[in-house]
């Protein structure tokens, strides 16, 4: 669970990876909350013993789905191959391409560039459990752990708040004190075209589909798609 804290106050702001992490991290008012004492404090939440409150900032599936291809496999491999260092966003998916670290960096750059968006998302129903960036957002909506895989401690959300919505990101802004501004590791700028078919559309919405449900995002009409 990714967490941000606003200073001095018990207001906390829960999030995932591609969904405005990386400007969240570069703001003055707020800080990453990696405190182990967090699983008590919601737990106490529950009880009404103290008086946390907790948002949740999510993302349409669609787009941050797109983000992450856009990122990854186009923006920052070059940056990568300059350091000689993969991520393990990258490293989960060097088994599908033909890819292994001993490889040369260009090549792999080169691989990684070429993949397309279709291929990708091939691939995804296999890699997305073993890396935040591509975990269902809803999996940060209650504390789970590993040695007690059926407990579920659910959070209780004051608002949750969308990031395509305008007025949502401004009540967000206000809430924390939140310079929309200042932006981060943004892909708007990546100028990729992506097509959505009929078994891209069914992949992501199979993967997310509580994200879609519980969110209220709605889903893309193949037949609507290929008549634009």
């Amino acid at each position: 669970m990714l967490c941000f804290k606003a200073k001095n106050e018990e207001r906390y702001l829960v999030t995932n990876y591609k969904v405005m992490y990386s400007t969240l991290t570069k703001q003055q008012n707020i800080d990453q909350y990696l405190s182990k004492k967090l699983n008590l404090k919601i737990l106490f939440n529950q009880l009404h013993l103290n008086n946390a409150q907790f948002y949740l900032l999510v993302r349409d599936p669609y787009d941050r789905t797109e983000s992450f291809f856009k990122d990854k496999f186009r923006q920052s491999p070059k940056r990568k191959e300059k350091k000689g260092e993969w991520q393990n966003t990258h490293k989960i998916f060097f088994p599908y391409l033909g890819l292994n670290a001993s490889m040369p960096n260009s090549e792999i750059t080169d691989k990684l560039l070429n993949v397309s968006f279709n291929e990708f998302l091939s691939h995804l129903g296999d890699v997305f459990k073993v890396n935040r960036h591509l975990w269902p957002q809803h999996w940060a909506t209650g504390i789970r752990t590993a040695r007690l895989p059926y407990f579920n401690l659910p959070l209780r959300f004051q608002k949750v708040f969308k990031m395509e919505s305008e007025s949502d990101l401004n009540d967000l802004a206000k809430l924390f004190k939140i310079d929309l501004d200042v932006i981060n590791n943004s892909t708007k700028t990546v100028s990729e075209p992506i097509f959505w078919g009929k078994s891209e559309l069914e992949m992501v919405e199979k993967i997310y589909k509580k994200d879609f449900e519980l969110f209220g995002y709605r889903k893309k009409s193949f037949k609507s798609l290929s008549k634009s």
